[in-house]
């Protein structure tokens, strides 16, 4: 549990997850939910999104809360102003996506690379297309040449699809191959992201802050995933979903209602509106 809530600054900015935090299981944004968001922005509160998406798949609901101002996407590695234009970008070292994709090939296995541009696979399949649910763009195949996309390509992430039952052996097998030279999660139970070392969702909400001149202090931070966690540990107040992965809830501040029963709406309506 992060030590801030002690602090009385009001809140000036809002930071929110997108996927099994502001979207409910149908993949919408509840009435409550965008009215309490609206009401803040109203009150001068900054409402920012931050996810593991690329941006563009996001954009529907950025259009959908009159959100204009800057957004944290994939996991912290991308950060957009409000006009799309790229703020900030964090790059995997070669080497570390090499060594990844050849895992992939080696155990034949559906991996996803990302930059800020492309989305790169070995091949569609069930796995890939679960991202369609998402509002992805198809991934363009590579199949096994995927090992050379860092010679051609500069790669932000890399991230696994599979049984939840089979992630974590890949977890722990992956782990062994590339050590400490990238830092890995779980967002979904069927994902496993492969990040520059040290960074996440936090690390790029700590620089945006910075860049925009306002404290950790003035934060009210909201998240479902294991890749929320250092996020809501920098904010003042770090809340949890009801329906959020149980590490999370145990660094949280505050436990909410789960995304189909407004959680979003409850934890701005109680920790910025003070209603």
């Amino acid at each position: 549990m992060n030590t801030h809530t002690t602090s009385h600054h009001p809140i000036r900015l809002i930071a929110v997850d997108l996927d099994g935090t502001l979207l409910n299981t149908d993949h919408h944004i509840t009435p409550r939910t965008r009215q309490a968001l609206s009401v803040a922005g109203q009150r001068g509160i900054q409402v920012i999104m931050a996810t593991g998406r690329p941006r563009l798949t996001t954009i529907p609901y950025l259009q959908e809360l009159g959100l204009t101002t800057p957004g944290v996407f994939m996991q912290g590695l991308n950060i957009y102003n409000g006009d799309g234009s790229l703020r900030h970008n964090v790059l995997m070292d070669s080497e570390t996506v090499r060594k990844t994709a050849a895992f992939a090939v080696e155990h034949d296995l559906t991996v996803m690379i990302y930059n800020h541009e492309l989305i790169a696979t070995r091949y569609r399949n069930a796995f890939t297309d679960i991202l369609q649910a998402y509002h992805e763009p198809l991934p363009h195949e590579f199949g096994d040449k995927i090992i050379d996309l860092p010679d051609q390509h500069p790669v932000n992430k890399l991230f696994f699809i599979d049984d939840p039952s089979r992630i974590p052996q890949i977890r722990a097998a992956l782990t062994e191959r590339i050590g400490s030279h990238s830092t890995l999660q779980t967002s979904m139970p069927q994902f496993l992201e492969v990040l520059p070392a040290g960074a996440s969702k936090g690390a790029g909400l700590k620089w945006l802050l910075e860049d925009m001149g306002i404290s950790p202090s003035e934060v009210l931070a909201i998240g479902d995933g294991e890749n929320d966690i250092e996020m809501i540990q920098l904010a003042r107040i770090g809340v949890a979903m009801g329906n959020g992965n149980a590490h999370l809830k145990a660094e949280a501040d505050y436990i909410t209602l789960s995304n189909n029963e407004d959680g979003v709406a409850h934890a701005v309506e109680k920790f910025a509106l003070g209603l």
